[in-house]
């Protein structure tokens, strides 16, 4: 009998990989994509700073998802000819213009570092570091398309 999996996952598979096959480029990392407006994104307890209960909700639900990909593996493997094997996901989920208290974006960076030390195939950033690694990735690609010649162009004596 074939694995059933779950409705989210399946979305979740179809929506990473259905372009697999027109690029020839896996997706290989699930995201959970949360709110950004999440005001206990990290909170402080006995003078530590920790994450809060929403990030660890979408940590486990994502959680769920890989454990979903890891008992399905062959029927992916088979059906998509992605192996799932060892996936990763990320959580995107709050910024810290939303989070409550005396809490710097710098603290909260920090206690991310922190949390995603301990975590092996998880990473959880906020939608502030989502933006902030496009808007370089954009920089650097236009930096280098503005040092690198058009190889169509004919050089200039």
């Amino acid at each position: 009998m074939e694995p059933i999996i779950s409705s989210r996952v399946h979305e979740a598979v179809g929506r990473a990989w259905v372009p697999w096959w027109r690029t020839r480029k896996a997706l290989r990392a699930p995201s959970e994509l949360k709110r950004a407006n999440i005001r206990d994104l990290v909170i402080q307890r006995s003078g530590h700073l920790m994450l809060g209960a929403a990030a660890h909700r979408a940590v486990s639900q994502a959680q769920s998802y890989l454990r979903a990909l890891d008992e399905n593996r062959p029927s992916i493997l088979a059906e998509h000819e992605v192996d799932t094997r060892r996936a990763s996901a990320t959580v995107v989920i709050g910024h810290s213009q939303y989070v409550t208290g005396d809490v710097t974006p710098q603290e909260i960076a920090e206690t991310l570092r922190t949390y995603n030390t301990h975590q092996a195939r998880i990473e959880v950033i906020t939608y502030e570091t989502l933006l902030d690694s496009a808007s370089r990735m954009l920089s650097l690609s236009s930096a280098r398309q503005d040092t690198d010649p058009d190889p169509d162009e004919e050089p200039v004596a």
